[in-house]
């Protein structure tokens, strides 16, 4: 091909793409949207850890109350609770969407967010589940220490529904069973957990603020 068609055909590809960019802006206008959860959070941002590396990575959160942060993603809610000497001792993680490839390893456990049964994680026995709700918000959860192999932390699994935004919802199949006092999950084979906290020290319930994801 001679060189001034060469280049008048390299001039109307220039004219062509300019002309689909310009569309594309007037009549597809950009979209806002928040970003998915890194994969690795749990294993990046856990109790014990300074809490200067959150903002560093993960920027400023979108609601703070006391030592409380807030952290909203396009598939989960991140809470991290800090004591006066700016060391993390609680991590919160809710997934709204509990499928593939939304899943997060419940690190330095095998456990995976998203994936797992409460009959993975609590193979043998009744499941005792704690309580904690109001007409705003339910989550049921149960609390294990599993020692060196957890970094001699607690880890808190449960299921949690909330008027939250995006709203949190867990397995509609999921059977409670309530007898006096006591709370018994009836089919953990089939429950997967959809929130799980990692903290320093035993809590009374799983720690989650649903009103900071208003």
């Amino acid at each position: 091909m001679p060189l001034e068609l060469l280049g008048a055909a390299k001039g109307l590809g220039g004219f062509a793409k300019s002309a689909v960019g310009y569309a594309r802006k007037r009549f597809f206008p950009p979209k806002v949207g928040y970003q998915l959860t890194p994969s690795n959070l749990l294993e990046v941002i856990r109790p014990f850890s300074n809490y200067g590396k959150v903002a560093e990575l993960l920027g400023e959160p979108h609601h703070v109350w006391k030592a409380q942060a807030s952290y909203r993603f396009a598939d989960s809610l991140l809470q991290i609770e800090r004591d006066d000497d700016n060391v993390i001792t609680a991590v919160t993680l809710a997934t709204l969407k509990p499928r593939w490839p939304h899943r997060f390893r419940v690190h330095p456990l095998q456990f995976v967010l998203g994936r797992d049964t409460f009959r993975d994680v609590f193979p043998e026995g009744e499941i005792l589940l704690s309580h904690n709700g109001s007409s705003k918000f339910n989550i049921y959860s149960k609390t294990e220490y599993f020692g060196f192999p957890g970094s001699y932390l607690h880890f808190s699994f449960g299921i949690v529904e909330a008027v939250t935004w995006p709203p949190l919802r867990w397995q509609g199949d999921a059977e409670i069973v309530n007898i006096n006092e006591a709370r018994t999950l009836a089919n953990p084979e089939r429950v997967k957990f959809n929130i799980v906290s990692v903290t320093i020290d035993e809590p009374e319930f799983l720690p989650f603020t649903w009103s900071s994801f208003q």
